[in-house]
Protein backbone atom coordinates (compact mmCIF):
# COMPACT_ATOMS: atom_id res chain seq x y z
CA UNK A 1 0.00 0.00 0.00
CA UNK A 2 1.48 3.31 -0.57
CA UNK A 3 1.62 6.23 1.79
CA UNK A 4 -1.07 7.79 -0.28
CA UNK A 5 -3.54 5.58 0.07
CA UNK A 6 -2.79 5.89 4.01
CA UNK A 7 -2.99 9.30 3.53
CA UNK A 8 -6.40 9.71 2.04
CA UNK A 9 -7.75 7.35 4.45
CA UNK A 10 -6.24 8.93 7.75
CA UNK A 11 -7.35 12.04 6.34
CA UNK A 12 -11.15 11.19 6.26
CA UNK A 13 -10.74 9.41 9.63
CA UNK A 14 -9.92 12.48 11.51
CA UNK A 15 -11.91 14.69 9.62
CA UNK A 16 -8.45 16.84 8.57
CA UNK A 17 -8.90 19.32 5.92
CA UNK A 18 -5.32 21.15 6.23
CA UNK A 19 -7.42 24.28 6.76
CA UNK A 20 -7.15 24.33 10.92
CA UNK A 21 -5.60 22.16 13.54
CA UNK A 22 -8.02 21.55 15.51
CA UNK A 23 -11.15 19.36 13.57
CA UNK A 24 -14.52 18.63 15.05
CA UNK A 25 -14.78 14.68 14.40
CA UNK A 26 -18.17 12.63 14.51
CA UNK A 27 -15.87 9.95 13.97
CA UNK A 28 -14.84 10.63 17.59
CA UNK A 29 -18.33 9.52 18.75
CA UNK A 30 -18.15 6.04 17.74
CA UNK A 31 -16.23 3.64 20.60
CA UNK A 32 -13.10 1.17 19.05
CA UNK A 33 -13.23 -2.64 19.07
CA UNK A 34 -16.44 -2.20 21.26
CA UNK A 35 -14.10 -0.91 23.83
CA UNK A 36 -12.91 2.87 24.01
CA UNK A 37 -14.10 6.07 22.88
CA UNK A 38 -11.14 7.99 21.79
CA UNK A 39 -12.57 11.65 22.16
CA UNK A 40 -9.47 13.18 21.29
CA UNK A 41 -6.23 11.47 18.65
CA UNK A 42 -3.80 14.06 17.67
CA UNK A 43 -0.96 13.21 15.38
CA UNK A 44 1.28 15.43 13.35
CA UNK A 45 1.00 15.38 9.14
CA UNK A 46 3.54 16.76 7.30
CA UNK A 47 4.54 18.69 10.04
CA UNK A 48 1.38 20.43 11.64
CA UNK A 49 0.00 18.75 14.90
CA UNK A 50 -3.47 18.26 14.60
CA UNK A 51 -6.29 17.62 17.04
CA UNK A 52 -9.56 15.41 15.85
CA UNK A 53 -11.94 16.07 18.41
CA UNK A 54 -15.44 14.85 19.93
CA UNK A 55 -18.00 17.71 18.82
CA UNK A 56 -18.95 17.64 22.33
CA UNK A 57 -15.25 18.88 23.44
CA UNK A 58 -14.55 20.69 20.47
CA UNK A 59 -15.42 24.31 22.69
CA UNK A 60 -13.75 23.77 25.08
CA UNK A 61 -10.50 22.23 23.48
CA UNK A 62 -9.90 25.27 20.85
CA UNK A 63 -9.99 27.54 24.15
CA UNK A 64 -6.81 25.25 24.78
CA UNK A 65 -3.44 27.27 24.15
CA UNK A 66 -1.43 24.77 22.17
CA UNK A 67 2.00 23.86 24.02
CA UNK A 68 5.46 23.12 22.45
CA UNK A 69 4.07 18.89 21.90
CA UNK A 70 1.21 17.74 21.45
CA UNK A 71 1.70 14.94 24.73
CA UNK A 72 2.05 18.84 26.63
CA UNK A 73 -1.28 20.23 24.93
CA UNK A 74 -3.06 16.69 26.23
CA UNK A 75 -1.84 17.21 29.47
CA UNK A 76 -3.10 20.57 29.75
CA UNK A 77 -6.84 18.95 28.66
CA UNK A 78 -6.96 16.37 30.55
CA UNK A 79 -6.58 18.22 33.55
CA UNK A 80 -10.08 19.67 32.56
CA UNK A 81 -11.16 16.20 31.86
CA UNK A 82 -9.25 14.11 34.81
CA UNK A 83 -11.62 11.06 33.28
CA UNK A 84 -9.94 11.06 30.06
CA UNK A 85 -6.73 8.74 29.89
CA UNK A 86 -3.83 9.82 27.59
CA UNK A 87 -2.50 7.07 25.74
CA UNK A 88 0.34 6.74 22.79
CA UNK A 89 -0.05 4.70 19.93
CA UNK A 90 1.85 3.33 16.53
CA UNK A 91 -0.86 3.75 13.68
CA UNK A 92 0.44 0.86 11.58
CA UNK A 93 -1.03 -0.30 7.71
CA UNK A 94 1.31 -2.98 5.43
CA UNK A 95 4.49 -1.40 3.43
CA UNK A 96 4.91 -2.55 0.43
CA UNK A 97 4.27 -6.34 0.84
CA UNK A 98 1.90 -9.11 2.93
CA UNK A 99 3.91 -11.79 4.46
CA UNK A 100 2.30 -15.78 3.62
CA UNK A 101 2.11 -17.82 5.90
CA UNK A 102 1.49 -21.41 6.18
CA UNK A 103 -1.46 -20.70 8.43
CA UNK A 104 -3.56 -22.66 10.81
CA UNK A 105 -5.78 -20.12 11.77
CA UNK A 106 -9.73 -20.62 10.74
CA UNK A 107 -12.70 -18.74 10.61
CA UNK A 108 -14.23 -18.11 14.02
CA UNK A 109 -17.68 -20.31 13.74
CA UNK A 110 -21.00 -20.41 15.95
CA UNK A 111 -19.77 -23.31 17.47
CA UNK A 112 -16.92 -21.62 18.69
CA UNK A 113 -18.92 -18.91 20.54
CA UNK A 114 -21.07 -21.56 22.08
CA UNK A 115 -18.25 -23.57 22.78
CA UNK A 116 -16.46 -20.14 24.45
CA UNK A 117 -19.37 -19.10 26.43
CA UNK A 118 -20.68 -22.37 28.28
CA UNK A 119 -20.05 -21.36 31.65
CA UNK A 120 -21.96 -17.94 31.18
CA UNK A 121 -25.08 -17.10 32.49
CA UNK A 122 -27.99 -17.33 30.07
CA UNK A 123 -28.12 -13.15 30.46
CA UNK A 124 -24.29 -13.17 29.42
CA UNK A 125 -24.75 -15.43 26.93
CA UNK A 126 -27.58 -13.42 24.95
CA UNK A 127 -25.21 -10.32 25.24
CA UNK A 128 -21.78 -12.51 23.49
CA UNK A 129 -24.30 -13.95 20.90
CA UNK A 130 -25.65 -10.35 19.81
CA UNK A 131 -22.01 -8.79 20.18
CA UNK A 132 -20.41 -11.46 18.49
CA UNK A 133 -23.32 -12.39 15.35
CA UNK A 134 -21.61 -9.76 12.97
CA UNK A 135 -17.99 -11.57 12.75
CA UNK A 136 -19.88 -14.66 12.50
CA UNK A 137 -21.38 -13.59 9.37
CA UNK A 138 -19.32 -11.42 8.04
CA UNK A 139 -16.38 -14.42 8.96
CA UNK A 140 -13.90 -11.35 9.48
CA UNK A 141 -12.73 -12.86 12.33
CA UNK A 142 -10.07 -15.85 13.34
CA UNK A 143 -9.04 -18.58 15.46
CA UNK A 144 -6.36 -20.93 16.50
CA UNK A 145 -7.15 -23.90 18.72
CA UNK A 146 -4.39 -25.57 20.70
CA UNK A 147 -5.22 -28.52 23.28
CA UNK A 148 -9.08 -27.05 23.51
CA UNK A 149 -7.91 -23.76 23.98
CA UNK A 150 -8.01 -20.46 22.57
CA UNK A 151 -4.22 -20.10 21.41
CA UNK A 152 -5.00 -16.75 19.48
CA UNK A 153 -7.94 -14.98 18.09
CA UNK A 154 -8.08 -11.77 15.96
CA UNK A 155 -10.98 -9.68 14.19
CA UNK A 156 -11.57 -7.00 11.85
CA UNK A 157 -13.72 -4.75 14.70
CA UNK A 158 -13.86 -1.58 13.03
CA UNK A 159 -14.28 -0.21 9.12
CA UNK A 160 -14.43 3.29 8.63
CA UNK A 161 -13.47 4.96 5.76
CA UNK A 162 -12.13 2.56 3.74
CA UNK A 163 -9.75 1.08 6.74
CA UNK A 164 -10.42 -2.14 9.22
CA UNK A 165 -8.98 -1.85 12.28
CA UNK A 166 -7.20 -5.19 13.55
CA UNK A 167 -7.91 -6.63 17.01
CA UNK A 168 -5.22 -9.25 18.50
CA UNK A 169 -5.53 -10.90 21.59
CA UNK A 170 -2.39 -14.21 22.07
CA UNK A 171 -3.04 -16.93 25.02
CA UNK A 172 0.07 -16.07 27.22
CA UNK A 173 0.14 -19.83 27.71
CA UNK A 174 0.82 -20.10 24.10
CA UNK A 175 3.15 -17.59 22.77
CA UNK A 176 5.84 -17.37 20.72
CA UNK A 177 4.83 -19.70 18.60
CA UNK A 178 3.65 -17.69 15.65
CA UNK A 179 -0.15 -18.13 16.33
CA UNK A 180 -0.92 -14.35 16.87
CA UNK A 181 0.93 -14.06 13.58
CA UNK A 182 -1.60 -16.95 11.95
CA UNK A 183 -4.72 -14.86 12.87
CA UNK A 184 -3.29 -11.30 11.62
CA UNK A 185 -1.78 -13.10 8.56
CA UNK A 186 -6.06 -14.04 7.99
CA UNK A 187 -7.13 -10.94 8.73
CA UNK A 188 -4.78 -8.89 6.25
CA UNK A 189 -5.75 -11.70 3.34
CA UNK A 190 -9.69 -11.09 4.75
CA UNK A 191 -8.87 -6.99 4.12
CA UNK A 192 -7.38 -7.54 0.90
CA UNK A 193 -10.34 -9.56 -0.46
CA UNK A 194 -12.52 -6.89 0.40
CA UNK A 195 -10.37 -3.88 -0.51
CA UNK A 196 -9.98 -2.54 2.91
CA UNK A 197 -6.85 -0.93 3.47
CA UNK A 198 -5.69 -3.39 7.18
CA UNK A 199 -4.87 -0.78 10.14
CA UNK A 200 -3.05 -1.98 13.36
CA UNK A 201 -3.24 0.00 16.52
CA UNK A 202 -0.90 -0.83 19.09
CA UNK A 203 0.39 0.74 22.25
CA UNK A 204 4.12 2.30 21.84
CA UNK A 205 4.74 0.42 24.67
CA UNK A 206 3.53 -3.22 23.35
CA UNK A 207 6.73 -4.20 21.41
CA UNK A 208 5.70 -7.37 21.24
CA UNK A 209 2.71 -6.68 19.48
CA UNK A 210 4.73 -3.97 17.22
CA UNK A 211 7.05 -6.79 15.99
CA UNK A 212 4.51 -9.05 15.26
CA UNK A 213 2.78 -6.78 12.94
CA UNK A 214 6.49 -5.63 11.40
CA UNK A 215 7.17 -9.11 10.48
CA UNK A 216 3.75 -9.62 8.67
CA UNK A 217 5.02 -6.24 6.78
CA UNK A 218 3.37 -3.60 8.61
CA UNK A 219 4.86 -0.02 8.93
CA UNK A 220 4.06 2.60 11.13
CA UNK A 221 2.74 5.10 9.21
CA UNK A 222 1.44 7.62 12.06
CA UNK A 223 2.38 8.05 15.97
CA UNK A 224 -0.68 9.31 17.43
CA UNK A 225 -1.79 9.99 20.88
CA UNK A 226 -5.39 9.90 22.21
CA UNK A 227 -7.38 11.13 25.20
CA UNK A 228 -9.67 7.93 25.59
CA UNK A 229 -12.49 6.42 28.74
CA UNK A 230 -12.59 2.71 28.60
CA UNK A 231 -16.71 2.04 28.19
Amino acid sequence: MSKESYLTYYLQYLNYNYHTSVVSCEQRRIPLNEHYYYYVIATEIEGKDIYSVHPELYNSFIKIKQKDSIQETLEVFQLKHPSLTLRCFYRMSLGRYAKKLNNEAKVFTKDDLENGIQSLTEEEKKFHRIRQLRYIKQKNKFIVKKDNQIAAIARITDIDHGGGNIAVYSNPDFRCKGYGKMVVSKCIDWCADHDIIPIYLVDVDNTASVNLAKSLGFTCYSKEYALSIEI
